[in-house]
């Protein structure tokens, strides 16, 4: 049986207040899909509303990461990790990028090694 399914399925779908990591995923992993139905290619623009120094961790991440893994970070992960490092919580923050991307464990301590840096640099961040 071959089962098909449209873009207003697809779209109404979505989870209109995602309340927790699944279902923000979810509704991620979903629009994804449409921009690839649809021959769009994904924004990777959700840093308008961002501070500086956000925007500068990102790009750390962006620069670090292939882009299906930054990708997966969506913005409330990636300050959760940035959070974390800022924290001292270095090794949580390792483990938990390691977790929500699948790379090795050494990118994931130099990557969270790169953010400390730049919160050392230019300040604390929350």
């Amino acid at each position: 049986m071959n089962a098909t399914i449209t873009e207003h399925q697809l779209i109404a779908s979505l989870i209109k207040h995602p309340r927790n990591d699944f279902e923000t995923g979810f509704n991620s992993a979903l629009i994804s899909l449409l921009q690839q139905l649809n021959g769009i290619a994904p924004e990777v623009n959700e840093t308008n509303n961002q501070s500086p120094q956000l925007n500068r961790l990102d790009q750390i991440l962006r620069d670090s990461l292939t882009e299906s893994e930054f990708n997966s970070l969506y913005a409330q992960k990636r300050e959760e990790i940035y959070s974390l490092v800022q924290s001292g919580a270095k090794l949580a923050a390792v483990k938990t990028l390691k977790g929500y991307t699948g790379i090795g464990l050494k990118e994931a301590k130099d990557i969270c090694d790169l953010v400390q840096e730049e919160l050392s640099r230019n300040g604390d961040i929350f």
